[in-house]
């Protein structure tokens, strides 16, 4: 009896090197998130960023070849996440990709000691292309208005709060600068009888409720992108979880640079 002690301390030995391993090697093994090609990624940390050149150069996205991605980096409201759209045509089917956060990035009194990595592969997503609906809004519906400006044809998207109140990308100014995400009257914006409701056909990922707070968590934010962050991928977001505008992923190749060069006078599409 005295003996048997002894002999199950080899054996706790072995499980505590065994649990070690485990801890330290599997990360790297973890299978990679299945995610849909317009996924928005948030990372959220527990100190506020300091969102300069410097930290932007070191939040990367790469393909599995080690190509950089053209996604689109911006800080969250609540300055403790770095929030990442999908490129402009979404990431590509099948495919794995990575995110790498670098300890280079800046907080306010907190250095990152590690990288944080996130590892994801696209599944495809069978979904039907969105419909335009002309009834009378109901809440957590997305409403729109069309308009023009020299020459192009776009629409501009909100979602319906209830009570006459929509929230959605707007610039009192028409300057991209000035464009943010904020709660207005409905009836200001989009004119009863002018506007249509955008039906996703079963996309919708939430309930009613949870797009509206899901919006409002939002409130405030000036990260308007007319390619990348617009008021469609907002909206859209709000309801599916992807950052996607089916507007923009509709206009031909050619014409995307056109886009950003109109993008260049620093106007704002609403």
């Amino acid at each position: 009896m005295i003996k048997k002690p002894f002999k199950v301390i080899p054996f706790l030995f072995m499980l505590i090197i065994t649990f070690y391993c485990i801890y330290k090697f599997y990360p790297a093994d973890i299978k990679p998130l299945e995610v849909s090609q317009y996924k928005q990624f948030r990372i959220t940390f527990d100190y506020p960023i300091v969102f300069d050149n410097t930290t932007k150069e070191n939040i990367i996205i790469k393909d599995k070849d080690g190509n950089s991605v053209d996604s689109y980096v911006f800080l969250g409201t609540d300055k403790k996440s770095i929030i990442i759209n999908p490129p402009i045509d979404g990431y590509s089917l099948n495919e794995n990709y990575s995110i790498t956060v670098s300890p280079k990035i800046h907080f306010e009194n907190f250095e990152l000691k590690n990288k944080k990595v996130v590892r994801f592969k696209v599944t495809k997503d069978v979904r039907q292309a969105p419909v335009k609906v002309k009834r009378k809004a109901q809440i957590g519906d997305i409403v729109g208005v069309s308009g023009e400006f020299m020459g192009y044809k776009y629409d501009h998207y909100g979602l319906y709060l209830g009570n006459n109140k929509v929230i959605h990308y707007w610039s009192n100014t028409g300057k991209a600068e000035d464009t943010e995400i904020m709660e207005t009257d409905m009836n200001k914006y989009f004119v009863d009888g002018k506007y249509f409701v955008l039906d996703l056909k079963g996309y919708s990922k939430f309930s009613p409720d949870e797009s509206i707070k899901r919006s409002k968590e939002r409130l405030g934010e000036k990260s308007y992108d007319l390619l990348q962050n617009n008021c469609e991928d907002f909206v859209v977001w709000c309801k599916t979880d992807d950052s996607k505008s089916f507007q923009v992923t509709n206009v031909p190749k050619d014409q995307i640079q056109v886009i950003r060069e109109f993008m260049s006078l620093g106007l704002s599409l609403q």
